[in-house]
């Protein structure tokens, strides 16, 4: 009977211990507020990638040569022999594409955020990074992983997200390679140029020009107009020409 009693007594303990624990949030880091556009910004710049697509795609082209008495790596051979790699290493295939798509996820949620933010001049050059970085993300995971645009429009592309996930487990849809692209145009038609920063925002207008340049799959002037709209650039020259101006970046 004592020991009976003494179990149970040590069962309700041990209920009520896991009971306060259980009621404790695991990760302190999910409470946090992005109530200030300085944390928008710190999550918006850890949004970029930390891996590289070079290391698995340069071995796949004509600069391969080989090196004397030089260390060859798994990845390396694998990449240079076409071979798949499973392996989630940094800067492997694997640890790009899950790196592209926490981006594209953290971009997403700044976009989202800013939805409750006060328009200033500040609010509109995040929310010009945050559409520039999710359109390109997109680009270079569909350019990877998806076959040329000019070669089959109609194959299979990518899953392109536009907004922060609330479910675990999601069934992707995967648009073809046309879809993926009219999406990326989409995301850099609502990039008008006055959302740049002002500040350095050349720079930014010549980064938007060679990722236009990239993603457009034809020569189309009227898209770039709509691209540009009536915005103007520095120094006096209007968008139109800092995105068709063969010697602006």
């Amino acid at each position: 009977m004592i020991k009976r009693s003494l179990l149970l007594v040590s069962l309700a303990l041990l209920l009520g211990g896991c009971q306060g624990y259980l009621d404790k949030n695991p990760d302190a880091a999910l409470d946090i507020s992005i109530d200030t556009e300085d944390k928008l910004q710190e999550l918006l710049t850890g949004a970029y990638p930390t891996a590289s697509y070079i290391p698995f795609l340069e071995p796949r082209t004509d600069n391969v040569e080989e090196r004397v008495n030089g260390i060859q790596t798994r990845l390396g051979e694998s990449m240079y022999l076409w071979e798949d790699y499973d392996q989630e290493d940094l800067d492997t295939p694997l640890s790009y594409w899950r790196e592209c798509y926490r981006g594209i996820a953290q971009a997403n949620k700044v976009l989202e955020l800013l939805s409750t933010f006060p328009k200033n001049e500040r609010t509109r050059a995040l929310y010009g990074e945050a559409f520039l970085l999710r359109a390109y993300l997109h680009f270079m995971l569909v350019n990877i992983w998806a076959e040329p645009y000019g070669r089959s429009a109609s194959s299979p592309g990518i899953p392109y997200l536009t907004k922060p996930e609330k479910h675990a487990f999601v069934d992707y849809k995967r648009g073809t390679v046309e879809e993926v692209y009219t999406l990326i145009e989409q995301d850099l038609l609502c990039l008008r140029l006055p959302l740049l920063p002002h500040e350095g925002g050349l720079e930014a207008v010549y980064r938007l020009r060679r990722l236009r340049a990239r993603q457009c799959p034809r020569d189309d002037a009227t898209s770039m107009d709509q691209l540009s709209g009536t915005a103007r650039g520095t120094q006096g020259a209007t968008a139109r020409d800092l995105l068709l101006s063969p010697d602006s970046g």
